[in-house]
């Protein structure tokens, strides 16, 4: 997908992205879905969907600038400093995954691989995060089953993506 040309439309757009980056997970944190989980801490990463959707449709700076008031927005609204932390790591790993995958098209990921790869290198920078932090190498064997959980979440968040992207090529060639 092309980038927006239009300075005040590539505002207006990613704005609107990162409010909806809030609002999807202050919808997910309220929603009690990640207790139905049987891992502690994972979450679907709806508001995920919104950083793709700005580095795919406006620019990599759009992304990262969606990614990055997300995190800060809601850390402070319903996190803490150590969520925070959690967060940002997993946030900057993953965005740094979808600028590599925007930046090289001849990789060949699709929306859907993107999102998964993301979603992996997310959990990752949390864990590593966590065990810095926490000072305990030993959260790092729970990589494997939360690796095994982000993919199953980074699928559904690339169809739903591409759901996206499509609708809004559609939107663009009336």
């Amino acid at each position: 997908m092309k980038p927006m040309r239009s300075r005040v439309k590539s505002v207006a757009y990613t704005g609107s992205l990162a409010s909806l980056a809030i609002v999807l997970s202050y919808l997910e944190a309220i929603s009690g879905i990640d207790r139905l989980l049987p891992v502690y801490g994972i979450k679907l990463g709806l508001s995920n969907a919104a950083v793709m959707i700005a580095a795919l449709t406006v620019s990599l700076w759009s992304g990262a600038a969606v990614a990055l008031v997300k995190v800060l927005v809601t850390s402070l609204l319903f996190g803490t400093p150590t969520a925070f932390a959690f967060s940002l790591s997993g946030a900057l790993l993953s965005y740094l995954f979808i600028a590599f995958a925007v930046k090289h098209p001849k990789a060949g990921f699709s929306t859907f691989g993107i999102s998964i790869g993301a979603s992996a290198l997310h959990i990752s920078g949390q864990l590593l995060a966590a065990s810095i932090i926490l000072n305990n190498t030993d959260l790092l064997f729970m990589l494997p089953t939360y690796l095994l959980l982000s993919a199953l979440s980074g699928a559904i968040i690339g169809i739903l993506t591409q759901l996206v992207l499509t609708g809004i090529n559609k939107l663009k060639r009336r």
